[in-house]
């Protein structure tokens, strides 16, 4: 008896040894271990073809759940990382509200990190996977990331609409009789060789870049307006601001230097914070609908950690007509 019931000790002890993991069970369907753990504990979060995948893979293992792990894991939200530029503006924290609230609604924890000079975008993103994110969203940091992560299968780069912003903005100017504009910018922006080539067409685009968190904004205004009169002749004959609070410190520095707007230069301010409607002239801007880029960007994190297919949706941008443009003269 005490040598059968010895025997039936090691049975079981081998038993337990050889009990299929979850690793297993997700090398079986072909699906990586998170997207096992998601098909068994919350399957709305993974597609059919997964969630069917990885039930076939547990029953020819006949895997059954640690329900300790699982007690633990099903008590804890799961993860997902985003990468914030040192300089985000107001633009980009609206879309950042959205995007937490909705990830929030799903259960999702947010870490964040922040990007700079010495810590590029990528190297965030990769310390933001190294603590348990399983998705990262990128906001406005398409510049720091190379060409080859930027097709990383778990991270999203965060479409903030201000290139076609910019477009639109340089159509209307055009529309108007502009034939040369400027950008008015932020280095850490680094707009895209595509958007001049996009403008080509129409107008004449210098990209003037100024580091407007280094001055005081009435400062950086005085910059913009000394360098555009020192172009002489060649003085571009509107300027498009990354933001109406630059638009505003811009329109300030002509009334100072006499500089009529609109009528001797128009300005166009990118994205609205309130101040572009409390300024004289009032400023032309381009709205962006922040929020939507926000909530769309959230899709696309809930479908990363669902191993489906993100749908990659833009916001709308919209003319809104105020006081700050008119024909050149």
């Amino acid at each position: 008896m005490a040598f059968a019931a010895v025997e039936t000790g090691r049975r079981r002890r081998r038993q337990r040894q050889h009990a299929p993991t979850l690793r297993e069970v997700a090398e079986r369907a072909g699906v990586s271990t998170a997207s096992a753990s998601r098909a068994l504990a919350r399957p709305a979060l993974v597609s059919a073809d997964v969630h069917s995948k990885v039930l076939d893979a547990a029953s020819a293992l006949a895997y059954v759940p640690n329900a300790s792990a699982r007690a633990l894991s099903s008590s804890r939200a799961e993860l997902a990382g985003m990468v914030l530029p040192s300089d985000a503006n107001p633009l980009t924290l609206r879309a950042l509200r959205a995007f937490e609230r909705d990830l929030g609604a799903a259960d999702v924890g947010v870490l964040v990190a922040i990007s700079s000079k010495a810590r590029s975008a990528a190297d965030c993103a990769h310390w933001l996977e190294s603590r348990g994110a399983a998705a990262i969203a990128l906001f406005g940091a398409m510049d720091t990331v190379g060409p080859v992560e930027v097709k990383h299968p778990c991270w999203a780069i965060v479409d903030l609409g201000f290139d076609r912003a910019v477009e639109l903005a340089a159509r209307y100017l055009h529309d108007l009789g502009h034939r040369r504009l400027c950008l008015v910018d932020e280095p850490a922006m680094g707009r895209s060789v595509q958007l001049l080539f996009a403008l080509s067409d129409l107008v004449e685009v210098r990209i003037d870049s100024y580091d407007f968190r280094s001055v005081h904004p009435k400062e950086f205004g005085r910059q913009v307006v000394e360098r555009w009169m020192a172009l002489g002749a060649d003085a571009p004959s509107a300027l498009v601001c990354s933001s109406d609070l630059v638009g505003a410190s811009v329109l300030r520095a002509c009334l100072d230097h006499a500089i009529g707007v609109p009528r001797d230069v128009s300005l166009v301010a990118v994205g609205e914070s309130g101040v572009a409607t409390l300024t004289q002239p009032a400023l032309t801007s381009i709205r962006i609908a922040a929020e939507d880029a926000g909530a769309a960007a959230a899709r696309t994190i809930l479908a990363l950690l669902g191993d489906r297919t993100a749908v990659e949706a833009r916001p709308g941008v919209k003319l809104v007509l105020r006081e700050s443009c008119a024909a050149p003269r």
